[in-house]
């Protein structure tokens, strides 16, 4: 047998906690839940911004050596 069944729970003594111990507590908890869900919205992973910016040719433009395959072919007036 182990002594928690001989001895009963008489050898485990709980401590009282004080009102203001739970509050700092609970204070604590919260501010830490607060601090981790505000550097997610802020550090989180976001959508990636392009890292190219594509300049199109201006509407009448006739010599392009190469079209930008995001601009559209309306844009030339031939």
């Amino acid at each position: 047998m182990n002594d928690y069944l001989l001895f009963g729970n008489r050898d485990r003594a709980s401590v009282p906690i004080s009102p203001m111990t739970l509050a700092v507590l609970v204070l604590v908890g919260f501010v830490f839940a607060a601090g981790m869900y505000l550097g997610v919205l802020l550090f989180g992973t976001r959508e990636a911004l392009p890292s190219t910016v594509v300049t199109c040719p201006a509407p009448g433009t006739q010599d392009v050596a190469m079209w930008p395959k995001e601009c559209p072919r309306e844009a030339v007036t031939r």
